[in-house]
């Protein structure tokens, strides 16, 4: 008798290009492990933009009467058969998944994960609910009983060498995105096996024993609110901001970081800017930062790019020493633009100089003259997205509002990249906000949800 297929039961298919696929654990079912959290993602507007699946597995409590454990492979097999289903059929023509696994079933998500990086390029986000991935004790009682239990002892093989194999080729990649959660009062698995093998940022708790933490009786429920809040922060129901379109591209830049980080020392300054940005937005800005400061080849593309990073991060820690050498960088890299004249290159450097003297230094009519500077550049570059989100933020700074809405409509009537259209998004949010324009904000806001695809 052979390996049975895994289950599978799609809660919705509307052809979309990314897919949350829920994976059950030890004896449980694609109809009943999960209640009614398939439901509530589908009920969410801002995972409009996903399909929904359960995929099961055979699993069982005891070996059939001959002792041939025919159909009850062991954990690796049954990755291997999650991770050939995910890839074959059905499932082939999704861009990027989320992996939304219980109890055993995140040992063999993070298994298939480490067995074919093509497979983990195409895995956005992983949430382990009640997953011993550092193993049970209890399951040493019963090992002779059962292959799966014999995989999940905290002293086996199986869990030593994927806690070894994890930390030296997924962990600190920023791809998949991990989130453990325990239930508080799961005494199948304790959180020192749940949580303990994951840096805090990742670690959650929600309400309930094994079973109850992955059963939400409402949209309301707290393993609802981390599984959507983590898919759609910084996103758009629709749009250029959609989650799925952010996972997608999150997905290209780790696909970009692989590619270009074995070769750091010899990029040209193109490869070496979009390899930044890559580490940038899988929120490794610290390695992007030491990246561009060691490299001797910094252009002013380069050198606007490393002081984009060190802006950032001084919103984040508010280091003075930061902000100077940031507004520093723009300024120089605006000189240099300008006597070379490469009016997009000025604009671009200008509009970040308007922007820190108006965040940093308080000095609003300073930031006003440089954006009146800007849009003069603006008028003599070729017209592309950046130029329109320039000018739509120099309109801000003038006190434009319906010059400004003008402008981005255009800049985004060109479908920028989710990444374009989140960064120009959160710029034009900053200046409105710094303005006190309320009004100028809510028109922003509706003008990016409403944005085509």
């Amino acid at each position: 008798m052979g390996v049975k297929e895994p289950e599978w039961v799609a809660a919705r298919t509307d052809g979309a290009e990314a897919a949350v696929v829920l994976v059950h654990g030890f004896s449980g079912s694609v109809e009943e492990t999960f209640g009614r959290l398939p439901e509530f993602l589908c009920r969410d507007d801002r995972l409009a933009d996903w399909d929904v699946h359960t995929l099961g597995y055979p699993t069982r409590l005891a070996p059939d009467f001959t002792g041939i454990w025919s159909g009850d492979p062991d954990l690796s097999t049954l990755a291997t058969l999650l991770r050939a289903r995910l890839t074959t059929s059905d499932f082939s023509s999704y861009r990027a998944f989320v992996l939304v696994a219980h109890s055993m079933g995140g040992l063999v998500a993070q298994r298939a994960l480490l067995d074919d990086a093509s497979f983990q390029h195409r895995v956005s986000h992983l949430f382990l609910f009640g997953t011993p991935s550092k193993g049970l004790y209890k399951a040493t009682l019963g090992w002779w009983l059962k292959r799966q239990f014999r995989d999940m002892s905290a002293t086996g093989k199986f869990i030593r060498n994927l806690r070894r194999q994890w930390a030296s080729r997924v962990e600190g990649s920023g791809c998949p995105k991990v989130f453990a959660v325990a239930g508080d009062r799961d005494e199948f698995v304790p959180a020192r096996s749940s949580l303990g093998p994951f840096p805090m940022d990742q670690r959650y708790v929600v309400h309930g024993d094994h079973l109850q933490m992955v059963k939400p009786t409402s949209m309301d429920d707290l393993s609802v609110k981390i599984l959507v809040e983590g898919l759609t922060r910084g996103a758009t129901p629709k749009g250029p901001l959609s989650a799925a379109r952010l996972a997608i591209e999150m997905l290209e830049f780790q696909e970009a970081v692989d590619r270009l980080w074995p070769h750091r020392e010899e990029l040209d300054e193109q490869h070496l800017v979009l390899l930044a940005l890559a580490l940038e937005d899988l929120g490794r800005s610290e390695e992007a930062i030491e990246l561009l400061e060691q490299s001797g080849k910094l252009g002013t593309d380069a050198q606007g790019v490393l002081a984009g990073r060190l802006k950032r991060r001084w919103h984040v820690t508010g280091r003075r020493g930061d902000l100077e050498k940031a507004m520093a960088l723009y300024r120089d890299a605006y000189k240099r633009s300008e006597s070379a004249q490469d009016h997009a290159q000025a604009f671009y450097h200008g509009i970040n100089v308007a922007y820190l003297l108006l965040a940093a230094e308080k000095k609003p009519k300073e930031a006003e003259t440089w954006a009146t500077r800007v849009l003069e550049h603006c008028a003599l570059a070729d017209e592309d997205i950046w130029r329109f989100a320039t000018q739509g933020e120099a309109a801000l700074h003038l006190g434009d509002r319906k010059g400004a809405a003008e402008h981005f409509r255009r800049a985004l009537s060109l479908k920028p990249a989710p990444h374009e259209a989140r960064s120009m998004a959160e710029q034009a949010f900053r200046v409105a906000i710094l303005k006190k324009d309320d009004r100028a904000l809510e028109e922003l806001e509706g003008l990016f949800r409403s944005a085509p695809p």
